[in-house]
């Protein structure tokens, strides 16, 4: 396998997993240590627990006799060792919290010795740090219960996507945990990643061009080359003719909001951000100017222009246009009952559009989301996660590519 096969695999895999805003429950099974019942006044000792791995510890499970629990059932004992769960695969987008309570029975060294970590385990069982937080951070007096938590946002194309989540608590001397919650959410809703479309027909069923509504100059097909996919394996081809008057002389597609997997109601999912990620095409005529209307389900409609150099329609690079929600709603636009979602090319004269010839061109889109997290315009040189940083996330993730050839 060739390094562009290696990353093209990889990119399949890490856009798969991602997903529309949602919180999840509690993904660890007997977060509260409810299990194995204990009767009234007893308690077990090293038990074996539903769902966690104890490791090198003394540990005990009570009803009563330790710290009275959190939620007034068991809690949890451990001495000198670690206590583990491995619930999930990480997810590319997600965003994962665990929030626990602990107590100590002395402070001379087991706050400053026991922690808790979330861990990312490849497929190698190689471990890797995400969040850490040390009990000498929160708790401040022995036998008192105190609340913690940690987290960590897995970014998109991340080495860590697809790894096990590890939960581990380390004991490093007399430790009480209970309560232990690990939730996930995404912090995004991707409308589009373009992945799921088999051939143009399947693409022109769900973003309308020439051929099967209004007539521009509009021309969608499914984009698969390296370069022109911003993630994932497929991108969307908008080939844009407004040099021909039978065809209006402007360019447009239409996407059904309404119909769409995550419905048109925008102002519940408490996103702020619509974000489009587009590579231009140098031979693209740089007069055109690139719009974007967002209409309700009673015909209320805003147009929003392109703000920045329209030559970065003809730049072979990703860009992304990011786009206040909230400028649709000042404009009259009911977000809460949004339709239709449309994109298109023109001569900047939306009062007078189709009256006047302009050109042609070829730009890609790909991941067209709602989203609280879009940072940059543009992905930097070596910013191969897309998190918009250059850090040692994207060393892993190249060394992963580079080993991959091995």
């Amino acid at each position: 396998m060739n390094f562009k096969n290696s990353i093209f695999v990889i990119l399949i895999t890490f856009a798969a997993n991602l997903c529309f805003a949602v919180e999840s429950g509690n993904l660890l099974q007997n977060g509260s240590f409810e299990m194995p019942v204990i009767s009234e006044g007893t308690y077990i000792e090293n038990p074996m627990m539903p769902g966690w791995t104890i490791d090198n510890a003394y540990s005990v499970l009570f009803k009563t006799g330790g710290v009275t629990p959190a939620d007034g059932l068991n809690e949890f004992y451990i001495f000198n060792g670690d206590v583990r769960q491995s619930p999930v695969k990480i997810k590319a987008g997600w965003s994962y919290n665990l929030h626990f309570w602990a107590a100590v029975n002395e402070m001379q060294t087991a706050p400053a010795a026991s922690y808790a970590v979330l861990e990312a385990v490849d497929i190698s069982n190689e471990k890797y740090e995400l969040a850490r937080i040390s009990f000498s951070d929160f708790v401040e007096s022995a036998y008192q219960w105190y609340q913690a938590n940690i987290s960590f946002t897995c970014p998109v194309n991340s080495f860590y996507a697809l790894c096990t989540l590890q939960v581990r608590f380390h004991s490093g001397g007399m430790v009480h945990l209970d309560n232990v919650v690990l939730n996930a959410s995404s912090c995004e809703i991707i409308f589009d990643d373009f992945e799921k479309y088999e051939d143009v027909n399947s693409l022109r069923n769900v973003w309308k061009d020439r051929i099967v509504s209004v007539v521009s100059g509009s021309s969608v097909s499914i984009e698969n080359d390296f370069e022109n996919r911003y993630s994932g394996r497929q991108s969307l081809l908008f080939a844009y003719d407004n040099s021909d008057s039978a065809k209006g002389y402007y360019s447009q597609i239409e996407y059904d909001v309404l119909n769409s997997p995550f419905g048109g109601n925008w102002q519940s999912t408490g996103l702020t951000k619509l974000c489009l990620n587009f590579r231009g095409n140098r031979i693209n005529d740089v007069n055109e100017s690139v719009y974007l209307i967002v209409k309700d389900i009673s015909n209320n409609c805003l147009e929003v222009r392109y703000p920045y150099s329209a030559a970065n329609f003809s730049d072979e690079k990703w860009h992304n246009w990011i786009i206040d929600v909230g400028t649709f709603q000042n404009g009259g636009v009911d977000i809460a009952n949004v339709s239709k979602l449309y994109i298109g090319f023109d001569d900047n004269d939306s009062a007078n559009r189709g009256y006047s010839p302009g050109g042609k061109g070829i730009v890609y889109f790909d991941d067209i989301k709602l989203t609280n997290n879009c940072k940059s315009d543009r992905k930097f040189a070596g910013d191969f996660t897309s998190d918009g940083k250059v850090n040692f996330e994207d060393i892993v993730l190249l060394g992963s590519w580079w080993l991959s050839e091995y």
